[in-house]
């Protein structure tokens, strides 16, 4: 998923579009606790360097962009684990792969 409107296909710039008004819309509570809880940092300080990251996503001349294939929306934890288990299956990698997918969608704490 393309972070602003740089692609030229026209969907995918509308799409990317949609998720920067989304990202700049909700960086700020995506940041607070990591930063003022977690690092110990004032508000302001987390600002400043808010306002620095939102001005580089705007950057039409930086191509960035999020990888999508790893989100499930819409699903339970025990659907989302069942997932994980015909994926290993499919892999013929067995249990240890299950469990190394199982510890990766566990939900944090």
């Amino acid at each position: 998923m393309p972070i602003g409107p740089w692609p030229k296909d026209e969907r995918l710039r509308q799409a990317g579009l949609f998720f920067l008004v989304g990202v700049l819309d909700g960086i700020s509570g995506l940041s607070m606790r990591v930063f003022t809880q977690g690092l110990g940092w004032a508000v302001e300080k987390m600002e400043v360097l808010l306002v620095a990251l939102r001005k580089e996503w705007k950057n039409k001349n930086i191509h960035s962009y999020v990888s999508m294939s790893g989100f499930r929306l819409g699903l339970t934890p025990k659907e989302m684990l069942t997932l994980a288990a015909m994926s290993c299956m499919d892999r013929n990698d067995g249990a240890a792969s299950l469990l190394t997918e199982q510890k990766r969608l566990r939900p944090f704490t």
